[in-house]
């Protein structure tokens, strides 16, 4: 398990499962759902600090955002008065692991953005609401398990890529839409 990118036929690696759907001739692709993601936050924290009603409110909050392993920040996008507005979260907490991000904001630490399926449980309890569920558009994205091409493909390689989908494929939660997410919105 490591979480960076690699270039798994020169590292070799059997499988490799990334939050992207990468280009390359080198290896066999299969897709396993889309990534969503939203902007969370818990009952207690929107009670004390507001409940944003439009992007530009961010700015008056504490944000958690998802920083990767190059530093890097995503902006957060907006339909916004027939407009798509790119926001760069100036946060308070950025975090490196989706799950330490729902987390946090169920700890009351602010608005986070997080991916759906780490932010399912947390909603379903009532632990977090969907913040600027109309406006907010998470980057397509989706979760890839990837293999080396190969005619002659490990035997061992096979029954583990074809569980994996399998497994991938009953989790109902992978396959949650953010459509779906209104009705934990605030």
């Amino acid at each position: 398990m490591d979480d960076r990118q690699v270039d798994m036929v020169r590292n070799g690696f059997d499988i490799v499962i990334r939050g992207a759907m990468l280009a390359d001739a080198s290896v066999v692709p299969r897709h396993i759902c889309q990534l969503t993601t939203v902007l969370v936050a818990s009952p207690g924290y929107l009670t004390q600090a507001g409940v944003p009603q439009q992007p530009t409110d961010l700015l008056g909050h504490q944000l958690i955002t998802m920083r990767f392993l190059s530093g890097q920040t995503l902006r957060w996008a907006f339909h916004y008065k027939g407009k798509v507005l790119a926001l760069e979260p100036k946060a308070n907490l950025a975090l490196s692991d989706p799950e330490a991000a729902a987390q946090a904001a169920v700890l009351g630490l602010g608005i986070g953005e997080t991916g759906l399926y780490h932010a399912l449980p947390y909603l379903r309890s009532g632990q977090l609401k969907v913040a600027l569920h109309k406006s907010y558009r998470a980057a397509p994205r989706e979760l890839a398990l990837q293999y080396p091409h190969g005619n002659h493909l490990a035997p061992r390689v096979r029954a583990v890529v074809e569980h994996l989908l399998g497994a991938f494929e009953a989790n109902v939660d992978l396959q949650f839409r953010a459509r779906d997410v209104a009705g934990f919105a605030i």
